[in-house]
């Protein structure tokens, strides 16, 4: 929300009490803010590692976190390995939480593939139809698309 108004010095400043507080999450943040935070490439690239050591299974918030640090290829792995781990915590996040337009993005991910991960339609269908279960407005043209395809 800071964010998108424009707050990012407030967002910074509330993520870094978090990540003091010990927030995984808010570490991961922190590192995705990079320079605008003080914090190197290579210092957020060690945060990333470290969080992905520590998490916990079921910490749908670090899930989130990290997928969206390596979304923005952050990390000190190779690509095609931080495209496997991107997935791997949204796939996390989205059975964890349920959010259907989670679920929805990891069937689109197995529907077309990623660097790293080959496309799988029996998996992409299962994850539309799961989509489609919590109300995801697209999961069932989405399974028409691509058993059509």
């Amino acid at each position: 929300m800071l964010l998108s108004s424009g707050m990012e010095d407030e967002a910074i400043k509330m993520t870094r009490k978090a990540a003091i507080r010990g927030s995984l999450a808010a570490q991961v943040r922190l590192a995705r803010f990079g320079e605008a935070a003080g914090i190197s490439h290579e210092e957020s690239d060690r945060i990333v590692d470290q969080a992905e050591v520590e998490i916990h299974e079921d910490d749908a918030t670090a899930h989130w976190a990290l997928w969206g640090a390596y979304d923005l290829l952050l990390g000190s792995c190779e690509y095609e390995e931080r495209s496997r781990r991107c997935l791997a915590h949204l796939e996390a996040f989205a059975r964890i939480t349920g959010d259907p337009q989670a679920v929805f993005a990891v069937g689109v991910n197995y529907a077309y593939g990623r660097i790293g991960v080959e496309s799988s339609i029996e998996q992409a269908v299962d994850w539309f139809y799961c989509a489609a279960a919590l109300g995801h407005p697209e999961a069932m043209r989405a399974i028409r698309k691509v058993r059509n395809a």
